[in-house]
């Protein structure tokens, strides 16, 4: 995902739904986040059981990034 500088903290605050805890097994885990401050770049792994589910986690952490910037 590439876009406008945000900070993770504000990011997991409005899409802490879609990020793996440890209570959750499913979601997106943050690979690589030490770019979204300077050049609102991030690498995430989405693990789901299904391709479709996969693509809605993508889709749901797009809408919290658009939703804080």
């Amino acid at each position: 995902m590439k876009g406008q500088p945000v900070s993770f903290k504000k990011l997991f605050d409005k899409s802490r739904k879609v990020f793996i805890t440890q209570k959750k097994t499913y979601g997106i885990f943050p690979i690589d986040i030490g770019l979204l401050r300077s050049k609102g770049e991030g690498q995430f792994m989405v693990i789901a059981p299904t391709a479709r589910e996969a693509g809605n986690y993508r889709k749901k952490l797009i809408q919290a990034y658009e939703n804080t910037i």
